[in-house]
């Protein structure tokens, strides 16, 4: 799983920087010669994209569900937040969708250590529902900047 988060975060930014100068060719391309075959291969960086936007925010959370199941040695949770809650909230993370929303104010560090082994995370807060904080993981840099799931804290 490890191995898949990593080649599809490597694909994520090699994709992200190919989009825009595709876009260029694709409409010089296009402006020339019309649609043909080989214009096609120039969209897989838009394609790519959407695949890697749908699927690793589920994988994302698979593996931190898997990392939850491990025994867990160190356990701690930046303030204000209660650290029992939020344990709770991760050994039971699932799919929440967001409400036209997005995440305000500072990161709250979490740090879990395991036998076998360690993850940095932090969460924001969301603007409209003060128990819902947006999930980010600091291993890869899609998921240091898109969130891989909401946190319910009651």
């Amino acid at each position: 799983m490890e191995n898949v988060l990593y080649v599809l975060d490597v694909t994520f930014n090699i994709c992200r920087l190919l989009v825009i100068p595709s876009i260029f060719i694709l409409v010089f391309i296009l402006i020339k010669k019309g649609l043909k075959f080989y214009t096609v291969a120039l969209l897989l960086p838009f394609v790519s994209l959407i695949l890697i936007m749908q699927s690793f925010p589920y994988l994302a959370r698979v593996k931190l569900n898997n990392v939850m199941d491990e025994e867990v040695i160190y356990f701690e949770v930046g303030e204000p937040l209660d650290k029992a809650a939020v344990f709770k909230s991760l050994k039971n993370l699932k799919y929440v969708p967001s409400k036209n929303s997005h995440p305000v104010g500072p990161k709250i560090k979490i740090t879990i250590v395991t036998d076998k082994s360690r993850r940095d995370l932090f969460i924001r807060a969301d603007v409209n529902n003060e128990s819902v904080y947006w999930l980010y993981d600091s291993k890869y840099s899609y998921s240091r900047t898109n969130n891989i799931g909401y946190l319910k804290l009651k």
